[in-house]
């Protein structure tokens, strides 16, 4: 994953732009810390449909009186993602 300081963005954007396109989310910090995450459209759907139901899953869990599962960590969510768009490409 690369990681991009945010004045980049403004003077490379057609070439960030392309590299994202080809499957490599970007990190962009600013003053030195990460504020957001450039990915395809098509993953950041997915993170969000992955994220939507672990929150509902959490939420039937808490309903039924079982324990709640410790969320992810941000390294966990990384990994996690990266490894499912890997699956994902290598299956077409």
């Amino acid at each position: 994953m690369q990681v991009i300081i945010s004045k980049e963005i403004q003077s490379r954007f057609g070439e960030i732009a392309e590299m994202v396109k080809g499957r490599e989310p970007v990190t962009i910090t600013q003053y030195g810390r990460p504020t957001m995450l450039l990915m395809r459209y098509d993953d950041g759907i997915n993170v969000l449909k992955l994220q939507a139901k672990e929150k509902m899953l959490s939420l039937l869990q808490e309903r039924n009186g079982q324990t709640q599962p410790s969320p992810l960590s941000e390294e966990e969510m990384y990994q996690f993602v990266n490894e499912e768009i890997e699956a994902y490409y290598a299956q077409k």
